[in-house]
Parts: C-alpha cells; sequence; structure tokens
C-alpha cells in the first residue's frame, strides 16, 4: 500500500492506493468524523485479490483540506467522488461507501451511474431522516473532544471494544481538532439539522437497480444506524441484497476484515450465493 496527497478540485486530499493500476477498481469512502485510513485492514488484501483499490480522505476530514468555503454536503462530497475518479483517470469502480460514505457514494451513483459498476451500502445514511438533535448530538460531541468523551463514542461503533484503542482515541481527537476541521462540521452539522433531509438516497436508488447492483452490508448490533434500516430498504429496493453479519456493529470491516473482505470479492464476482450456510452471515 503507497500513500500520497493529491489535488481534487480545490481539495488536497490524502489516498491510500494499493494494487495494479490496471485492474479493476475498488473505491472505499469513509463516514463522517472519519478518514481513509479506516480501510487500512482491507485494502492489501482486497488488492491481492487483484485489484486496485483505493481511499481518500474526503474535503474536511483526516489530511485532506479543511475549508469551510467548500460545499460540506452530501452533494458536495457526491462530486468529490466523482472527481476523484476523474483525477485518477478511473472511468468506473465498485464504490463502497460507510455510514455516511455510503449516501455519498450513492448519490455519487445516481449523478453518474456510469462510474458505478457496482454499489455497496455498509451500515448507511441516507434511508431515514435526520433530525435536528442528531444534529445536535453530534455536534456536542465533536466540538467538545476530549479522551474522556471521545473513548465511549469510538467504542460505540465497536462490538469489541478493545480495539478502540488509546491510540485510536488520541488519533482521532488531534486530526478531528486540527485547524480548520471545526469549521467544516460545524458547517456540515448544519445542514445535516435540516436541509440534508433534501438529499436522501434511499426512494431514488429506484432509478438506478436495473443498472447499478446493490449491496446492504449491515452489523447485527449496529448501535449508530440500526440494521431495521437496512432490513426496510433491501424490503423497498427489490432488487438489491442484503448480507447482515452477526454480532457486528458499525464498523464491520473493520471488526472482521477477512468476513467482510470474503462478501465483497463474492459480490464483485456476481457469487454471494456461495455464502450461503456461513453461520456468521445472514443474506436476503
Amino acid at each position: 500500500m503507497i500513500c500520497y496527497p493529491l489535488g481534487v478540485g480545490t481539495t488536497l486530499t490524502r489516498v491510500l492506493e494499493a494494487g495494479d493500476a490496471n485492474a479493476p477498481t475498488i473505491l472505499l469512502v469513509h463516514g463522517l468524523s472519519s478518514r481513509a485510513d479506516r480501510w487500512v485492514r482491507n485494502i492489501d488484501a482486497l488488492a491481492l485479490a487483484g485489484f486496485r483499490v483505493i481511499a481518500a480522505d474526503l474535503p474536511g476530514h483526516g489530511f485532506a483540506t479543511k475549508d469551510p468555503r467548500q460545499d460540506h454536503s452530501i452533494v458536495g462530497y457526491g462530486k468529490f467522488v466523482l472527481d476523484l475518479l476523474d483525477t485518477l483517470s478511473v472511468e468506473s469502480a465498485t464504490i463502497v461507501g460507510t455510514s455516511l460514505g455510503g449516501q455519498i457514494v450513492a448519490d455519487a451513483a445516481l449523478r453518474q451511474p456510469e462510474r458505478a459498476e457496482r454499489l455497496m451500502m455498509i451500515g448507511s445514511t441516507g434511508f431515514v431522516p435526520s433530525t435536528p438533535e442528531r444534529a445536535q448530538g453530534f455536534r456536542d460531541w465533536i466540538m467538545h473532544l476530549t479522551p474522556e468523551s471521545h473513548r465511549p463514542r469510538l467504542e460505540r461503533v465497536f462490538s469489541d471494544k478493545s480495539l478502540a484503542t488509546e491510540d485510536m482515541v488520541l488519533e482521532d481527537i488531534r486530526i478531528n481538532t486540527s485547524p480548520g476541521a471545526a469549521a467544516c462540521f460545524d458547517k456540515f452539522l448544519t445542514y445535516m439539522a435540516g436541509p440534508m433531509n433534501a438529499d436522501m438516497v434511499g426512494h431514488r436508488l429506484h432509478q438506478i437497480e436495473d443498472r447499478v447492483p446493490l449491496l446492504l452490508f449491515w452489523g447485527s448490533e449496529d448501535s449508530s444506524v440500526n440494521v431495521s434500516v437496512g432490513r426496510d430498504a433491501r424490503g423497498t429496493l427489490t432488487k438489491s441484497r442484503l448480507v447482515i453479519a452477526r454480532g457486528l456493529n458499525h464498523t464491520p470491516y473493520y471488526e472482521q476484515p477477512s468476513l467482510f473482505n470474503e462478501v465483497l470479492l463474492k459480490f464483485i464476482a456476481d457469487d454471494l450465493a456461495a455464502l450461503n450456510g456461513n453461520p456468521s452471515l445472514l443474506l436476503s
């Protein structure tokens, strides 16, 4: 895996990449307040399976430009994803997003469905309207980060709480309190408190169901976006598939990377049926 800075429009971002540049591409998109290196347990393994694998920091996140004058919205981040593909000369890719990243990649796919060979949404937002109370909860947390306040929040995304190490807690705090970060989060959370509901994706994914295969992937114990959201989305998007990882929380790709990687590779190979009988998974 290599790591390098890349200019994408007005954003200078950090890219993590592995694999043959001429191989089919997998693009991995993180969620709110996270960053590209949350995919470090997946990138190399997926590259060894024969793919070019790319993850980048979204604007205002990680090591990317933190400028509140940029468009910190689902639309703005979706355009960034498409611009990233353009900058890296990627015509199309399997596009994977987790949490807010799921809503972002869905928005990108809706705008340019020819760029999405397949779409995978993990514990994703974008199906259920946000509320001012939820946005305020994020604001109360992200604007007042301390080790004591952040550890419980970080532990909430894992079933195995030991994954929230002291180093992870400290790194999160230092990155998310770096210059410009607060102003970017403030802009996004103001948008999340109301205007974001105009950018829900669940009801619009019908438009591309015939063109873009969709996999919904959830941890059965997701405490951030309940698995019932995934089940409801599967019931509405009848051509989608839903895979539930038993006993996992909001970050199944990090908690059980080999399991997640297997599901993603079977999805790409159009062979999800091969996962039937795996006691760790529930397919529908």
